[in-house]
């Protein structure tokens, strides 16, 4: 059987041989994708999908610029999916278009719809608050918080950032939401909650706020340094505030000029409830009340502590963590 010949009308190139078409030249549409947290910065080792049909879809991480492109499209209309986000997580801020690829093979894959991930308790672990739990399971803080399941914890004597070892806290069920997306086009994506604020207060010795102290803020994530150390002064009153990832789990504090610089470290997360001896004494020992030695429980150093801290703040001296001592507490170290 004769090879099949190309009709009078097929493209020729300079020489005048025919040239056939190329099967994938109308597959070189591409999409772009940029996440951003809340902050406007990028959001890397986010998973992204774009879905074809219910059966067809392709995925990928965004990098470190926060951006992930797929490319070999046909001008088909798509669906795009922050899939392992919960549907309140996530939202679409806005679209530009951008210039067609290179013809290209395209990406589908044969994968199924992701269906929503459901409910479950989780048993809270030492340096573990609910932001942190927010980013790691996708679920906004306050739709964890809020949920009824957790009402106990979240009664008025709780906040969302001290959570006890062995707390039961309820994670609620993660949906599942696609947005139509067209070809040629590059969408940014917002993430919520995906930043919180660390706050220092710094007072000196006669217990006035050290104010206009320089500082460098180096954030240590699980896997080493993060990627931007900050640096700045602390306010009239002594307070140094920056916006940190959720996942922030320690951070080292450098305070004072560069060549007589006090190093702190600052364990996030590690605050016990104000109701425990524990999160009593991490209060005292941060507001410069010490009593490490007595290592959770109410002995000596502890008591002379809480008298110290009564005296200053004009409540009854009693040395013991009564309900208005902790209110104070709770007040002067603000958590």
């Amino acid at each position: 059987m004769p090879d099949p010949q190309p009709s009078p009308s097929s493209p020729q190139n300079r020489l005048g041989d025919p040239v056939a078409q190329c099967p994938l030249k109308a597959k070189s549409h591409v999409i772009e994708v940029l996440v951003v947290d809340s902050n406007d910065k990028p959001v890397a080792d986010c998973a992204v999908e774009l879905r074809r049909n219910e059966d067809e879809a392709a995925g990928s991480l965004t990098g470190p610029s926060g951006m992930v492109r797929f490319v070999g499209l046909d001008g088909a209309p798509c669906k795009l999916s922050l899939y392992q986000l919960d549907p309140t997580a996530w939202e679409s801020d806005g679209a530009k278009a951008i210039p067609q690829g290179l013809p290209c093979q395209p990406p589908w894959e044969s994968i199924s719809t992701p269906k929503p991930k459901p409910a479950f308790d989780h048993e809270v672990e030492e340096g573990e608050s609910v932001s942190q739990l927010s980013e790691r399971f996708g679920i906004p803080t306050q739709t964890i918080w809020s949920d009824p399941a957790n009402q106990e914890l979240s009664s008025h004597t709780r906040t969302s950032y001290v959570l006890n070892p062995g707390d039961k806290l309820h994670i609620p069920e993660r949906g599942v939401r696609y947005m139509d997306v067209s070809v040629d086009k590059r969408y940014r994506i917002k993430c919520r909650g995906a930043m919180e604020i660390l706050r220092v207060r710094y007072l000196n010795l006669d217990k006035t706020p050290r104010s206009g102290a320089p500082y460098l803020l180096r954030l240590v994530e699980g896997g080493g340094l993060a990627p931007l150390d900050r640096t700045g002064n602390s306010t009239g009153d002594g307070v140094i505030e920056e916006f940190v990832p959720a996942s922030l789990s320690r951070a080292e504090l450098l305070v004072g000029p560069a060549d007589d610089r006090q190093c702190h470290i600052v364990q996030v997360g590690y605050l016990d409830p104000v109701t425990t001896i524990p999160g009593v004494q991490a209060r005292l020992d941060n507001l410069g009340y010490y009593c490490t030695d007595d290592d959770g429980t109410l002995g000596p150093a502890t008591r002379m502590a809480l008298e110290a801290f009564q005296i200053d703040n004009d409540l009854d001296i009693t040395g013991v963590p009564d309900s208005a001592t902790q209110d104070a507490l709770r007040k002067v170290h603000r958590s």
